[in-house]
């Protein structure tokens, strides 16, 4: 049992680290489908809930610990996978920021090394590393959990680098069709 529903173009990066992640997406003629498995009974609810996911804001913010704003996604210049060391065996993210976003993030991170700078997607916790130096330069990484395998390292950074180079999506999203696909 499964649904098939297809939208207008939009970012795969939203369906990643939810309960849709097993989702399958293909490009077709008037914009995407994704393949679900659901129970029938909730075909409609699933409908629902992929475009509510998808449709959601992309609204990044990073935190300092008491909450406050130190900048947001347009501070965001780009987001990739790096390793983090010449062995390849632990991967982690790094992100470059604009010239307001990198000043905000050196004079925040010099002053509050040790501490969790916390960044938020449509206001849920992404990631929350503790500070090790001070961000200077315009350039952060975001280090993986050096316990994970190298495969569990890579797929939690490609995680971590698409959530964070999600945007909001210029268009409101409806079912154009939902079906059973035994």
């Amino acid at each position: 049992m499964g649904i098939e529903i297809a939208w207008p173009p939009l970012k795969r990066a939203r369906l990643l680290s939810s309960r849709f992640c097993g989702a399958q997406v293909e490009t077709v003629s008037d914009g995407i489908r994704v393949t679900y498995a659901d129970r029938p009974s909730r075909i409609g609810e699933t409908a629902a809930s992929l475009c509510a996911l998808i449709e959601a804001e992309g609204h990044l913010v990073f935190l300092d610990p008491e909450g406050s704003v130190l900048l947001d996604e347009t501070a965001l210049e780009t987001v990739e996978i790096q390793w983090q060391d010449e062995t390849l065996t632990s991967a982690g993210v790094l992100f470059s920021l604009n010239e307001v976003g990198t000043a905000a993030l050196a004079e925040a991170t010099s002053r509050l090394v040790g501490q969790r700078l916390t960044i938020l997607l449509d206001g849920e916790v992404l990631v929350a590393p503790v500070i090790q130096a001070a961000v200077i330069g315009g350039q952060g990484f975001i280090a993986g959990d050096l316990y994970m395998t190298t495969e569990q390292s890579f797929i939690w950074a490609t995680d971590i680098a698409d959530r964070m180079r999600a945007k909001p999506l210029p268009v409101r999203l409806e079912a154009e069709s939902e079906k059973d696909i035994n």
